[in-house]
């Protein structure tokens, strides 16, 4: 089986439509000889379902992951997958810890296996190395999955 394609193909009138900038960065390194015109749309956001909360709800989630109630947070919603280069979130955490001590990261999403054969990587074992990568950067107690 192969892996899905991260853009819809719309080559029957000569176009491809990515949802993201850095999609087309890599669309146009990998594919420079294309004759496609590209478009960048990004994804919509359902705000009923991705809204602010009230302080009550804020507190209620924090209390729930166990976050402390007034740590600064950085969210990522979305596959817990290499293709979403989450290890440089990890590092990202150690450098904002330097100025801001006190700060987490959230990461909110499903382990996938997906194989991305255009690459030559599976994502097998992805969230493992993670919590290995967090411990090795000293960040682990502040990096918290929901899952």
């Amino acid at each position: 089986m192969t892996a899905p394609r991260q853009t819809l193909n719309l080559s029957e009138v000569g176009h491809d439509l990515l949802t993201c900038q850095a999609d087309y960065a890599i669309w146009k390194r990998l594919v420079r000889w294309s004759a496609l015109s590209e478009w960048v749309m990004p994804l919509p956001v359902d705000e009923t379902v991705f809204r602010p909360r009230d302080e009550d709800e804020r507190k209620t989630t924090r209390t729930r992951h166990d976050l402390p109630s007034d740590a600064p947070l950085i969210l990522y919603v979305g596959r817990l997958n290499i293709q979403k280069n989450l290890h440089t979130l990890l590092q990202l955490l150690t450098t904002v810890r330097r100025e801001v001590p006190e700060a987490h990261l959230c990461l909110v999403g499903e382990d996938d296996d997906i194989k991305q054969g255009e690459f030559g990587v599976h994502n097998t074992g992805y969230v493992a190395w993670l919590g290995s990568l967090a411990e090795e950067l000293g960040v682990a107690e502040h990096v918290i999955p929901i899952c």
